[in-house]
């Protein structure tokens, strides 16, 4: 026993000594980490911090956006500034949680999946969907959120937070509903009712895609735009003389802006705010949650990190500027030049070196996003063109000539190409760039020799 008990205390001797000199070279290895950090250039560029993306919590669309689940009857300003405040000291995720679904919070009463068939209710409804008669009784049970919705339409800044983007679902949900609204009113005959309440919502969702914000913002603000934009097609199939009625709104309302209309520039602000909110500010229990993010914030140098994306970001966003036939092959130069740092920075700054590999690599990846930023604009060019050709009254056989002489502003997004039409399905379209079978996106044209009507609910996307 005497010798079993020798040999315990000296094993557990030689592994404190590991253990000590482990952690002494650990606080070495942190120390020398900090030292040979670069200096913090990237915070001092003005392209990248910009005082356009400063604007007050009672008068961000985004603060709003985050306290929409607030309990009844409370302010949401004053609630998505208590979350976005929790956010900011480095609160717990249980806690931000709470507030956000917890107990008491004002939720939805349905799922938006059981809402998608409503964004026209055309559509052979499919399983989960719930039946658009019963759109009445849901609208009104979820009057609150909806009025609180639709009391962001009038406030007229958008930037985005460094922050998750945590009830989604709610504003994908709010977003069928207030789409729901509209073709409720249309089947009621209410046309004017139905075009103010689209116009209401088009003119918010445009305003929010034009904010400042991140990728992941952007592809919120791209879905919101595919469940509103097309309801223009049930607005017109009901009622052509809307086009005449509201000619110089909706012209206003369609004008294309290609790819301007989402601020490259801020995208890559709201990146850079984002990457450096998440190296700079650590949750107390991040280690459960976001391990990599643990990892990055103790042992990547965080000015190397912010510096590399300050050289990247100018020629990023200048790319995502560029005619969508000259974008690939700039892509790919900006891979060659910035996904992998150089040698010495990798023996320099090992952990922080891969970070950014990959975090600039996923940047480059957001070609698909850019893709879809060109599909909406083009879908504004068909609408245009839908608004003209109806208050011209082009007959079916003047359409191709009427696409053909159209201005450059509303032809192709892609290639500048004429749009199509579809006499037996009554379409104008285009086509997918890389796949010309695939019909992008389209717009109904009404018959103007026969009684209005909705839209149908199938549309072949198949142009060969």
């Amino acid at each position: 026993m005497t010798r079993s008990t020798a040999v315990l205390r000296a094993v557990a001797r030689v592994g404190i000594w590991v253990f000590a000199v482990l952690l002494v070279a650990a606080a070495v290895w942190l120390a020398v980490n900090r030292m040979f950090d670069a200096p913090a250039t990237a915070l001092r560029d003005p392209f990248l911090v910009s005082p356009d993306d400063q604007v007050s919590d009672s008068k961000n669309i985004a603060v709003g956006v985050l306290g929409l689940n607030a309990p009844p009857r409370s302010d949401i300003f004053e609630y998505g500034a208590r979350i976005k405040a929790l956010y900011t000291s480095n609160a717990p995720y249980s806690l931000i949680r709470e507030l956000e679904e917890g107990p008491g919070t004002l939720q939805p009463t349905v799922q938006g999946g059981q809402l998608t068939c409503w964004l026209d209710p055309d559509w052979t409804v499919f399983k989960g969907c719930l039946p658009f008669d019963q759109a009445s009784t849901v609208l009104a049970a979820n009057k609150e959120l909806l009025d609180r919705f639709k009391s962001l339409y009038g406030v007229e800044r958008y930037v985005g937070l460094d922050v998750p983007y945590s009830n989604s679902q709610t504003i994908f949900t709010l977003l069928r509903l207030s789409v729901a609204e509209i073709q409720l009113a249309l089947r009621s005959g209410e046309h004017e009712s139905a075009y103010r309440k689209w116009r209401d919502l088009m003119r918010f969702v445009k305003r929010r895609n034009r904010g400042t914000d991140t990728w992941v913002g952007k592809a919120i603000g791209l879905v919101a735009m595919g469940m509103t934009l097309p309801v223009l097609e049930s607005l017109l199939m009901a009622n052509p003389d809307t086009a005449k009625l509201h000619a110089s709104e909706l012209y206003e309302l369609l004008r294309p802006e290609g790819i301007a209309a989402y601020d490259p520039n801020g995208i890559v602000r709201a990146e850079f705010a984002l990457l450096r909110h998440s190296l700079e500010n650590l949750p107390s229990d991040a280690w459960q949650q976001d391990r990599l993010g643990w990892l990055i914030h103790y042992l990547g140098q965080k000015n190397r990190i912010l510096n590399r994306y300050a050289s990247f970001a100018p020629e990023y966003a200048a790319t995502l500027r560029l005619p969508w036939s000259e974008q690939r092959k700039q892509m790919v130069q900006l891979r060659e030049k910035y996904v992998y740092p150089p040698d010495g920075d990798f023996v320099l700054d090992p952990i922080g070196s891969i970070f950014s590999v990959i975090y600039i690599d996923g940047e480059l990846k957001a070609r698909e996003m850019v893709h879809q930023m060109y599909v909406v604009d083009g879908r504004f060019r068909l609408a245009t063109l839908l608004v003209r050709q109806i208050n011209e009254r082009v007959g079916d056989s003047g359409i191709d000539y009427f696409l053909a002489a159209a201005p450059p502003e509303l032809r192709d997004p892609f290639f500048g190409r004429s749009m199509r039409w579809d006499p037996k399905e009554r379409k104008i379209y285009f086509t997918d760039p890389d796949e010309k079978c695939t019909i992008d996106a389209w717009f109904r044209v009404p018959n103007l020799n026969r009684p209005p009507h909705l839209s149908p609910s199938t549309v072949n996307t198949n142009a060969c």
